[in-house]
């Protein structure tokens, strides 16, 4: 995966030279019918359950989505992708699980 560093924002520069760029940025007018995903949402958790994330815990997810021929790309994992955590007091970030990808 290759990352375009123009739009990446150098955090370690003082806070008053920052300057934020959001040209990117575009509102949308979407709207939500809160009604219809509550209902959705309980038909989903009636014929799926929710999947523990290969033991992780606190992981909670119904995939919707499947790579298709590869039943477990919605098991544990290959549900999950790559995420990055601070997992002590160093404050060091690093990155766990595996990538996925995203294109298939």
């Amino acid at each position: 995966m290759t990352i375009n560093n123009t739009k990446v924002v150098d955090l370690n520069i003082k806070k008053d030279d920052r300057v934020l760029d959001f040209s990117d940025f575009q509102k949308q007018n979407i709207k939500f019918d809160i009604n219809k995903l509550q209902e959705a949402y309980n038909q989903i958790v009636q014929i799926k359950k929710f999947d523990d994330g290969g033991g992780v815990t606190h992981f909670g997810a119904i995939s919707l989505t499947q790579i298709p021929g590869d039943p477990d790309s919605i098991k544990g994992s290959k549900a999950r992708g790559v995420y990055w955590t601070k997992p002590d007091k160093t404050g060091k970030e690093v990155s766990r699980d595996v990538e996925i990808d995203e294109s298939a």
